[in-house]
């Protein structure tokens, strides 16, 4: 299993790390209840997928946190229309970024497995905007912080949803 101490670098380099690279040289179980080495190895790739789903994550919500902050500052438009919209075009380019990179290898077609993923960004997209909308209104924090914390929650449920039930990789 992989260590939960692991530094930035350790995580970053191992997130970037090409399938192949992994291997699979561990030793196999021992009489100590080790795990086999093939158990290693799908924990380092569920890690190395999950390393690279934060990279991604980080990048599309940059792109929507910028987006929001034009449409509201620039735009003038009211902050939870404007956070409506600018989630839409982060959504497009980070399905062709789990598709291509994190989930990287997988065989279905780009349309239907845009669909799947459309399906659980809107599971993930009620859930983000019901979050920001209790910051915003019962809470009472800024919308920028707002959508950080909602972003965080949403970005877990997608990883999930996309792994297990689009991409079929956990």
């Amino acid at each position: 299993m992989v260590s939960g101490n692991v530094s930035l670098a350790e995580f970053l380099k191992l997130s970037m790390t090409d399938d192949k690279e992994c291997g699979r040289s561990h030793q196999t179980a021992s009489t100590l209840g080790e795990s086999s080495s093939e158990d290693q190895h799908q924990a380092k790739t569920k890690f190395r997928m999950f390393g690279r789903n934060t990279v991604a994550s980080a990048f599309t919500f940059t792109l929507d946190f910028g987006i929001l902050w034009l449409l509201v500052e620039w735009g003038g438009l009211p902050q939870f229309l404007a956070a409506a919209i600018a989630f839409i075009p982060a959504m497009v380019v980070f399905y062709f970024i789990q598709k291509r990179w994190v989930f990287a290898g997988n065989d279905r077609e780009t349309w239907k497995g845009f669909g799947y993923f459309s399906l659980n960004v809107a599971i993930g997209y009620v859930s983000m905007l019901a979050i920001f909308w209790l910051m915003l209104e019962f809470v009472q924090v800024h919308y920028l912080i707002s959508r950080l914390i909602a972003s965080v929650v949403y970005g877990l449920l997608l990883f999930f949803l996309n792994g297990k039930f689009n991409f079929k990789k956990l």
